[in-house]
């Protein structure tokens, strides 16, 4: 799973995201999980931590979580869940993480890696020329989080959407990308993606033009 930063593809950014995880990990929240199915599990952390987590419904498929019951925070009850599959969780920013396995390394953008950043540059604009299109969405002035991976017919497949502070213009989102032709990505590099949009990134980027 690759993360492209809108904009701001450095290392220091990806600490930052680690930093903000750990602090809004101080809010407890109570666990009442019975041992599932993980990615059924998942998505119910989810829904009690109002955490965006993306993860491979295949590389999940056929694992179960233990129980989890009881108060915990963010990091300690995802921790939980996570104990005995094979899985671990890679914070992103504050309020998104992805769940991968043990065994695969944490990314950091490659900076020296021109392919890989020639294909985020015209991913970040594509997307953001998509969402920017929306009347009403007013895409720069959102934080997104965008899970997804592009298929060789150019479409946007596995999409999932979070829009922090107007949930109820998800159902846009979807519906823009689903119909958006984007060039996939060049052999080697990784899917699916995850995109964010802030409005401190969208800003240096010039934002939507109105």
């Amino acid at each position: 799973m690759r993360v492209v930063w809108l904009l701001t593809m450095t290392v220091m950014l990806w600490a930052a995201g680690a930093s903000a995880w750990a602090q809004a990990s101080a809010e407890t929240h109570v666990f009442d999980l019975p041992a599932l199915p993980l990615e059924q599990a998942l998505r119910r952390y989810g829904e009690i931590t109002r955490l965006s987590i993306f993860f491979d419904t295949e590389q999940v498929r056929g694992k179960r979580s233990p129980s989890v019951r009881g108060r915990y925070t963010r990091a300690e009850g995802l921790s939980r869940l996570l104990k005995g599959t094979q899985m671990r969780a890679q914070s992103v920013s504050s309020d998104v993480v992805t769940v991968v396995p043990l065994e695969a390394e944490a990314h950091t953008p490659d900076r020296g890696n021109v392919l890989a950043l020639s294909y985020d540059g015209y991913l970040q604009q594509s997307i953001m020329h998509v969402l920017c299109a929306q009347p009403g969405l007013q895409a720069d002035r959102q934080r997104i989080a965008l899970r997804f991976s592009i298929n060789k017919d150019r479409r946007v497949e596995d999409l999932r959407v979070r829009v922090q502070a107007r949930p109820e213009m998800e159902p846009v989102v979807r519906q823009a990308l689903s119909q958006a032709r984007l060039r996939p990505p060049p052999a080697g590099l990784a899917q699916p993606m995850v995109l964010l949009v802030s409005p401190q990134a969208a800003a240096r980027w010039g934002g939507c033009q109105r």
